[in-house]
């Protein structure tokens, strides 16, 4: 059996939700912060559902898994579940190559790539990139695959350039060192 790993997201999206999403004022109840972490809180119970039905080599519940995260609504300006859900997909398709069902998991990744906006740049729109050229690659369409692999270097590209350009911001122009002259002995 496989071991499945775990995406390093939930620490990334529970730091970004308690960093910047608890301001201590209610948006409507609806989309409250308790309800947004325990939404948070239930994708990582699903992950963990998953991850042990691949255990015990059921591949199908697995996937139902990714299915309920899919599923889960966020408000639209909250980042975090975007990409938990982006993750999510992502991890679905890759259950599905894993289990030979190669074209359903290309048809799983297509139908969430297409849903993605010009705005929608990160890595895990990266990463949903890199999962098409894997699949791409197991089905034997090579140059395709490395289209889409160069899809996902080019949006991690853009997310760096993103990086820099708010930290330059954050800090203002960088400067240089200045030089220390040392005195000969």
């Amino acid at each position: 059996m496989q071991k499945c790993k775990t995406s390093p997201f939930w620490w990334v999206a529970l730091m970004c939700v308690l960093l910047f999403g608890c301001s201590g004022k209610s948006r409507t109840p609806k989309d409250s912060e308790e309800a947004t972490l325990s939404k948070l809180s239930m994708i990582r119970s699903h992950h963990r559902r998953a991850a042990i039905s691949l255990k015990l080599g059921h591949r199908e519940r697995a996937i139902e898994e990714m299915d309920k995260i899919i599923k889960i609504s966020f408000p639209k300006s909250f980042r975090a579940g975007k990409e938990a859900i982006w993750d999510a997909w992502a991890r679905k398709a890759m259950m599905q190559m894993e289990g030979k069902q190669v074209r359903q998991a290309l048809t799983t990744i297509d139908t969430v790539i297409a849903s993605l906006t010009p705005a929608d740049i990160s890595f895990y729109t990266a990463h949903l990139y890199h999962v098409r050229g894997r699949i791409l690659e197991e089905i034997g369409q090579p140059q395709e695959a490395l289209n889409a692999y160069q899809r996902s270097i080019e949006i991690n590209k853009k997310v760096i350039a993103v990086e820099k350009k708010k930290k330059k911001i954050q800090t203002g122009v960088p400067h240089k060192r200045p030089r220390v002259h040392r005195r000969a002995p």
